[in-house]
């Protein structure tokens, strides 16, 4: 059985900064095994649902077919000074 991978980047972080130290731009490719390099826990776990949906093909009804989901990490961001909600784009790659 051959998997899509799937890529999340970091596409903006609202009210501050990352409280990990992550920056607008790094991108995660993710196959069946994880990310491809060390992720923050909370937005691992976030992410995770989502990942292994378009991991195995699966859909998102309002999402049309084609286009990149929009996922967020569940930092409050704004309840704490200087820190931010990190915003990230999943995309698939098709395995060849």
């Amino acid at each position: 059985m051959s998997f899509s991978k799937v890529i999340a980047e970091i596409v903006k972080i609202e009210g501050g900064r990352c409280s990990f130290g992550h920056q607008v731009g790094e991108k995660f490719v993710f196959d069946q095994f994880g990310p491809d390099k060390k992720l923050c826990g909370y937005a691992l776990n976030a992410l995770m649902p989502a990942v292994n949906v378009l991991l195995h093909n699966g859909k998102f009804p309002w999402l049309p077919e084609g286009e990149a989901l929009y996922w967020g990490c569940p930092h409050p961001g704004k309840m704490y000074p200087g820190l931010g909600q990190v915003i990230f784009k999943l995309t698939v790659k098709n395995h060849a």
